[in-house]
């Protein structure tokens, strides 16, 4: 997939798990968690992402009281931030100024934007309240003024580069409950952490890296 040729490829589950198994000496937690999956998917979690990040690794970390849990780290590849970033301009122009406003304002409110060094326009004359809130329902007069569109245009391809960023580091944690059985209880980014279109949602997240590796990876 790294070289962009968009080869599906099939992954016998069973035969994952005996190699794991063989190679290990026996089941431990990253090798349950690498070989579960999510209900609407057959696709083990260890391929899914390591079709999706780089520099991965994965590794056992202390739970709250005796929880078993598995943490993995990468960063977000370049094919997966294009899919995301394709996913997003197929929303309306309204849509897209208004996840833009409100990830701008979500900096705004914890006092980052000043520090961005992607922010090179003006923050100040946006359809956003002092406290971070966007002013909604200004939204669609706002671009509608032929003045504002080069700030428009603007904050639009800050926020592109910013969703779903290349390269940016992703933690995943999974609380480890028996042979192939995680349940994920964390994914962070730093992006993700600010914007309101990710945070809190890891499910939502989790949906759209499995969609983009839906025609990559099948499981027979």
């Amino acid at each position: 997939m790294k070289d962009g040729n968009m080869q599906r490829i099939f992954i016998p589950v069973s035969a994952l798990a005996v190699l794991t198994v063989f190679a290990s000496g026996c089941w431990n937690n990253v090798d349950s968690v690498q070989q579960a999956h999510p209900a609407y998917s057959n696709v083990p979690y260890g391929p899914a992402f390591e079709n999706s990040f780089t520099n991965c690794a994965w590794k056992t970390i202390a739970g709250e009281g005796n929880k078993k849990q598995v943490q993995f780290e990468g960063r977000i590849s370049s094919e997966l931030h294009a899919f995301a970033l394709g996913k997003l301009n197929t929303a309306s122009q309204v849509t897209l100024f208004n996840q833009a406003c409100a990830y701008l304002g979500a900096l705004i409110k914890i006092g980052k934007a000043a520090g961005d060094s992607l922010i090179t326009f003006d923050i100040a004359g946006y359809p956003i309240n002092p406290d971070g809130s966007v002013k909604t329902e200004q939204l669609g007069a706002f671009l509608d003024e032929p003045g504002n569109r080069k700030a428009v245009l603007a904050l639009e391809e800050f926020y592109r580069k910013r969703f779903w960023e290349q390269d940016s580091p992703v933690v995943i944690v999974f609380n480890v409950s028996g042979i192939k059985e995680a349940k994920i209880v964390k994914v962070s980014n730093h992006h993700w952490d600010v914007d309101p279109q990710c945070a809190g949602k890891p499910e939502d997240l989790i949906a759209m890296i499995y969609e983009f590796i839906k025609p990559l990876l099948s499981v027979e």
